[in-house]
């Protein structure tokens, strides 16, 4: 399991010992998709192109 999915895992536990789910079979939406991983390194990508054009 990786790092994203062991926060997942606990972060489902947290809200099932704290009653916080009315189903036990709820689960907690990832914090981090696919989508956002993909978003974050096309920013990043962005953002080096941006900077090497600036200062180079």
């Amino acid at each position: 399991m990786n790092n994203d999915q062991e926060t997942d895992l606990k972060t489902r536990e947290i809200a099932q010992e704290a009653k916080l789910d009315m189903d036990m079979e709820s689960m907690v939406p990832p914090l981090w998709g696919r989508t956002t991983t993909w978003m974050a390194l096309a920013f990043l990508a962005i953002a080096v192109v941006f900077m090497t054009y600036v200062f180079f």
